[in-house]
């Protein structure tokens, strides 16, 4: 259970809701044809989109442990 007023353990929440978005979608893709479903266009824009949600997470990860750390050491 986290501490709702803690604002980095709200930020950590929103990043694990978001990174199980991304985990749900990628176990996905063995299964889909996209080949037969989506136009080559459209299925390299699904995987930019996809690429970029998890680059937006990995950066936002860097920066709550970056907070969390700055955190502790000021305490």
């Amino acid at each position: 259970m986290s501490d709702q007023s803690d604002p980095v353990w709200s930020l950590a929440e929103q990043l694990a809701n978001r990174l199980q978005v991304i985990e749900i979608l990628t176990s996905l893709f063995p299964r889909l044809n996209l080949g037969a479903e989506l136009e080559a266009c459209e299925i390299s824009a699904l995987m930019n989109h996809l690429n970029e949600l998890v680059s937006d997470a990995h950066r936002e990860a860097l920066a709550i442990m970056k907070r969390d750390r700055d955190r502790c050491h000021h305490r």
